[in-house]
């Protein structure tokens, strides 16, 4: 349950990044919030999984 409240506040903050960030600044972080996309989606029987960020 807290798995899916956090992955739930997870998606609301990268949509409010995307709609608020000026376009270059986005295009500068475009393989960050990829991978937070990415981890935000993952299901637990998922391949290629990202166990952490670096």
């Amino acid at each position: 349950m807290a798995r899916k409240k956090l992955r739930t506040i997870g998606n609301r903050v990268v949509r409010e990044l995307e709609r608020k960030l000026p376009e270059e600044i986005l295009k500068q972080y475009e393989t960050e919030f990829s991978n937070y996309k990415k981890v935000l989606t993952q299901q637990r029987n998922s391949k290629d999984k990202i166990y952490s960020l670096h």
